[in-house]
């Protein structure tokens, strides 16, 4: 495999662990927006990771959509094997996950990047034919944005957003399209220069240390500085920082990225215990000199979301022989 698509795959394992880990820490208390509101000391993990992984997982998305060539992208066979791929498992595994839990939002993540690569594959057809294609990708990338943005506050139809799911469409979009313009004109191969990523990653760390100190960040803002982020870690994972045992484990979990999406829901458990001790040591105060509330808080739920990713590992993994149920399931071919 190219090294680039391996970088890949090691950093949307890394993107799908954070939303395992997001998820476990939701469950730590019996209402976690609540808990937000009231104690946000409590979620301070899950407000950083919060505040960047769903864009990087977006952003990683847009990507990969615009490493395959011009014809690939807008052909039919290419958009039914988004259909298969993403449609099929968000609406035959978002059924037996309402039936057997009773949540209807969970696979939301599926369907927004349906649209997202169809809108795309769209803008991609008419590119085709027209000149000057950089302004118009610009002139693209402004108006879609504003488009996304001014649909979710503009469209107050129940059903028609029951179907398209603006609030995420309009969150997230602006992360998808930059991706894709960033890997047309090959933007990091040719800027990403270890001065621009230092940058970033100090973008980054002050960024997350406002988030911890709870400081209001204006969204044009908060967009520069998830971005920045986002930048960080591509050049991060694509110079391997990392021991090789890590790499090679965040990139099964990338490979695999959307059986454990899938199944990782199944195995979220209420520990509501866990939440109390973090509760209790915020108003108590440190554990240890070098324990407070929020390492507990990390450790603990590093700890639950690799037993998660095991289960799901567990599960999937047979499944495999069994291909048309893994294809019906997860929108992969075996």
């Amino acid at each position: 495999m190219n090294i680039r698509f391996q970088y890949l795959d090691t950093l949307k394992g890394f993107a799908i662990f954070l939303v395992v880990m997001g998820h476990v820490i939701s469950w730590f208390f019996d209402s976690y927006q609540n808990t937000i509101e009231t104690i946000p000391q409590a979620m301070t993990i899950w407000r950083i990771i919060y505040s960047f992984h769903m864009p990087l997982l977006i952003f990683i998305s847009g990507f990969l959509y615009s490493s395959q060539n011009t014809e690939t992208r807008i052909s039919i066979s290419y958009w039914w094997h988004k259909v298969s791929g993403l449609l099929f498992p968000f609406i035959v595994m978002g059924l037996l996950f309402y039936i057997i839990k009773g949540r209807t939002d969970s696979y939301w993540f599926l369907r927004t990047l349906f649209f997202y690569i169809s809108f795309q594959m769209i803008y991609d057809f008419v590119r085709m034919k027209l000149t000057s294609k950089k302004i118009v990708d610009i002139v693209w990338i402004l108006l879609s944005i504003l488009c996304f943005k001014l649909s979710y506050k503009c469209v107050d139809f129940y059903y028609f957003d029951l179907i398209f799911d603006f609030d995420h469409l309009s969150m997230y979009w602006i992360y998808f399209v930059l991706a894709v313009f960033c890997r047309r004109y090959n933007l990091f191969d040719k800027y990403l220069i270890p001065i621009i990523a230092n940058v970033c990653a100090l973008i980054s760390i002050v960024y997350f240390i406002c988030i911890y100190k709870m400081v209001v960040i204006p969204s044009y803002i908060n967009y520069i500085c998830v971005f920045s982020t986002i930048v960080a870690l591509f050049y991060l994972f694509k110079n391997k920082l990392f021991f090789k045992s890590v790499t090679d484990c965040l990139e099964y979990l990338g490979k695999h990225s959307m059986e454990i999406y899938i199944l990782h829901f199944y195995f979220l458990v209420q520990m509501t215990c866990i939440g109390d001790v973090i509760l209790y040591y915020i108003d108590k105060g440190s554990l240890f000199s070098f324990l407070n509330s929020q390492t507990l808080e990390l450790f603990i739920s590093i700890v639950v979301a690799i037993v998660n990713v095991f289960m799901c590992i567990v599960v999937f993994e047979p499944l495999k022989v069994f291909k048309k149920v893994y294809y019906i399931m997860f929108g992969r071919k075996i």
